[in-house]
């Protein structure tokens, strides 16, 4: 199950890999329909319980020490040690709940650019914190993904310049590998 919920985050994650467009479109129920669609998966996302394997006090708790040692030597093949792995899932769905509010909002002034409803997303509301905690996320699933973000956001400095930072690490990493 795991498993499965993994491919999914990775598979809408991977949707917010490209820069975003502008919808060129003469169906007039396009660009909301769009929103209405996006909207529904972020409700989906908040209201999604996340399948986490019990705590380690819980376990402790229980009487089940050798079961914690199982767990924590289990080491993921794509996210590491398994103490890990709920606290990696917790930030790429935190990570793609922002990205789908931005998108259904971003969507809902495209299709209504005159309503002056304000919307649920504010970037003014997100720390410089979080949004690094978002770029290191997005790249640790996918360097595309980061990429883009400092396309939705060029104007936070945070994203742009943490961007920056992973990206040369990767370039001096290689580059010292290839020297």
């Amino acid at each position: 199950m795991l498993r499965v919920c993994e491919e999914l985050d990775s598979a809408s994650l991977g949707w917010f890999s490209h820069a975003p467009d502008w919808y060129e479109t003469n169906n007039k129920s396009f660009a909301p329909s769009e929103a209405q669609s996006v909207s529904m998966f972020a409700q989906q996302l908040l209201s999604e319980k996340l399948d986490v394997p019990q705590t380690e006090s819980q376990l402790k708790g229980q009487g089940r020490e050798s079961e914690l040692n199982n767990m924590m030597d289990q080491c993921h093949p794509v996210w590491g040690q398994m103490d890990n792995l709920v606290i990696g899932r917790e930030k790429r769905k935190q990570l793609l709940l922002m990205l789908c509010q931005h998108e259904a909002d971003r969507l809902e002034v495209w299709a209504r650019p005159l309503n002056s409803k304000d919307t649920s997303f504010s970037r003014s509301k997100i720390s410089s914190e979080k949004w690094i905690e978002y770029v290191r996320t997005a790249f640790s699933v996918d360097p595309q993904i980061a990429l883009s973000l400092a396309s939705r956001f060029p104007t936070i400095s945070s994203v742009t310049s943490e961007v920056t930072q992973l990206v040369q690490a990767v370039v001096n990493v290689k580059g010292g590998i290839m020297s």
